[in-house]
């Protein structure tokens, strides 16, 4: 009860905060709309040249899209604390979550709730949509596996970061690590993995499982392969990266040493 009166009271107080100038706080929005539609815009201008981009339609890469990157909005709207745990390690900050009556990784994900990424949400469910009205499946609860695989999209992609922020107990930076194995990666995962090289296929799949999320599960709901173990790849990812993050975190707590900044 105590975590959930804190849970209410952070996501109040993070929502008055970007709203106390509310043009800015549009303005704002609309940028983070613009800038991750930006993505699909490029799918689209290869599509309009090739018409398919590895045995994918511009429908069914929407959906591919709409998946992974609604799962990131929604992670970029929680996950803040996660995201920039560098500057937690660097300032000294952790110091004072760690001292309060709260769970850490609560405050880690409602340290800042970042209320712009709804833009990024809305404009991904809405390239969602327009997936789902003109693809060509022969499941009728193909709208609800989408939804499904969104909200595996945002855990897994939650438990990647919450890998990446332990690593920082040890490397105290982890900016470029970030880069390289989270955003690089999820920027691949909107693409079909048939276009890549085998090596970074396996790393899609099997290292940094993004591919897991919409590649595969979708590749069985377009009746593109007849496995159906690519429609569970997101459950058993999600499933065998959670002991690794749980076990790196508390053995990071443990280890942890103040920066004294």
């Amino acid at each position: 009860m105590g975590n959930l009166r804190a849970f209410w009271s952070l996501l109040r107080a993070s929502l008055r905060t970007q709203t106390e100038y509310r043009v800015n706080f549009i303005v704002s929005i609309v940028i983070n709309a613009g800038y991750t539609a930006a993505d699909f815009l490029l799918l689209s201008f290869l599509i309009l040249r090739f018409k398919e981009l590895g045995g994918w339609n511009i429908a069914e890469l929407a959906l591919l899209y709409s998946v992974v990157e609604t799962g990131t909005g929604f992670f970029k709207l929680f996950g803040y604390g996660f995201e920039h745990f560098e500057y937690q390690m660097v300032t000294g900050r952790f110091d004072l979550i760690l001292i309060r009556p709260v769970s850490p990784l609560i405050l880690l994900f409602l340290q800042k709730v970042d209320f712009r990424r709804i833009a990024n949400v809305g404009q991904a469910f809405a390239i969602g949509i327009y997936g789902v009205l003109n693809v060509h499946s022969c499941h009728t609860f193909l709208p609800v596996w989408v939804f499904v695989l969104a909200v595996c999209s945002f855990l897994l992609q939650a438990e990647i970061n919450w890998i990446l922020a332990s690593v920082a107990f040890w490397t105290i930076k982890n900016e470029e690590l970030h880069v390289l194995a989270y955003y690089s990666m999820r920027t691949a995962a909107i693409y079909p993995l048939s276009i890549f090289e085998t090596f970074f296929r396996h790393l899609l799949t099997y290292i940094i499982p993004l591919g897991t999320v919409g590649y595969f599960p979708l590749l069985y709901l377009f009746g593109k392969t007849g496995n159906r173990w690519a429609l569970f790849s997101p459950f058993i990812s999600i499933l065998l990266l959670f002991p690794v993050c749980l076990c790196l975190w508390k053995c990071g707590i443990r280890h942890y040493t103040s920066t004294g900044t």
